[in-house]
């Protein structure tokens, strides 16, 4: 039977934080943009992000005529490690 120390590699917070903040705020930003293009439900039903298998997803959102589907996928993580890179030089 594995350890469960084992079971997982260990995660310096200090390692990841910029990623993670920079996750924080894409997606504080995807939940604004949702909050302005949604109709209100009650608690706050209509900002909510759901887990995909892609990554982050509102669901359906209108814009105009047209209903779209922000998704964070491999290129947000691409954009979130970017960052990260331009900090530490």
């Amino acid at each position: 039977m594995m350890n469960t120390d084992d079971a997982w590699p260990p995660l310096p917070y200090e390692d990841w934080e910029p990623t993670k903040q920079t996750l924080h705020r894409y997606t504080q930003i995807v939940g604004k943009v949702r909050m302005a293009l949604t109709p209100s439900r009650n608690h706050w039903r209509h900002v909510t992000l759901y887990v995909s298998t892609r990554g982050l997803t509102t669901g359906p959102m209108p814009c105009g005529d047209h209903h779209g589907r922000p998704t964070s996928s491999r290129s947000l993580h691409r954009s979130a490690a970017g960052s990260r890179a331009r900090r530490s030089r």
